[in-house]
């Protein structure tokens, strides 16, 4: 089968594709591109509006890089997320543009959280170590690079698993940022990453 965001050729009956990891639509047909902007679009007719020639442009670029599968749930997620009703119990101009702009955002975390969870987490440790100590802005895109690379060489070499809290216990075991951040050089040279 082909996998519906890179178009590569993936094993029949894929969930996932092992190259973009773009989750595959399970369906007993294979639906055509238009066939899914015409549910899309049924599915953002409850605010009274619909894409402009931009935003199915959008759709479509969003369909290949994150498949119809996420970019609906993303929708439906925008949809509940932002959506508000007026006095009158209309949905405000104003909800519904936040709608709009905030579906391309949600599909990229989305699919990002399946391809790369370890993006999510450099924030989250880093958010973590900046509450602990006082990280300037500097030392701040330093650790974030540095943590990137140490999770990413864990996901590839399938030892994601408990690394984060591992880490999050560095910040917590550390007197100090200088400590921590040795910590992290030590960390650094024990998976072979240089720099």
């Amino acid at each position: 089968m082909e996998c519906i965001a890179c178009k590569k050729d993936i094993a029949d009956g894929s969930v996932f594709c092992n190259f973009c990891g773009s989750k595959q639509t399970v369906t007993s047909y294979k639906m055509t591109l238009d066939e899914m902007l015409e549910k899309i679009q049924d599915l953002i007719s409850i605010t009274g509006y619909s894409f402009s020639e931009t935003g199915i442009l959008n759709c479509k670029k969003w369909i290949r890089e994150f498949g119809f599968d996420i970019l609906y749930e993303s929708i439906e997620d925008a949809l509940s997320q932002y959506l508000v009703k007026d006095d009158d119990g209309k949905y405000t101009e104003e909800s519904v543009d936040e709608v709009f702009s905030k579906i391309g955002g949600i599909a990229r975390n989305k699919h990002n959280a399946i391809t790369k969870p370890y993006i999510s987490d450099v924030r989250r440790i880093t958010n973590y170590a900046k509450k602990a100590f006082y990280i300037n802005y500097y030392e701040l895109n330093d650790l974030s690079a540095d943590l990137n690379n140490i999770l990413y060489y864990f996901f590839t070499t399938n030892q994601y698993d408990g690394k984060v809290d591992d880490i999050l216990a560095l910040v917590r075991g550390s007197k100090d940022k200088y400590e921590f951040f040795e910590k992290i050089e030590a960390l650094k040279t024990d998976c072979g990453i240089e720099g």
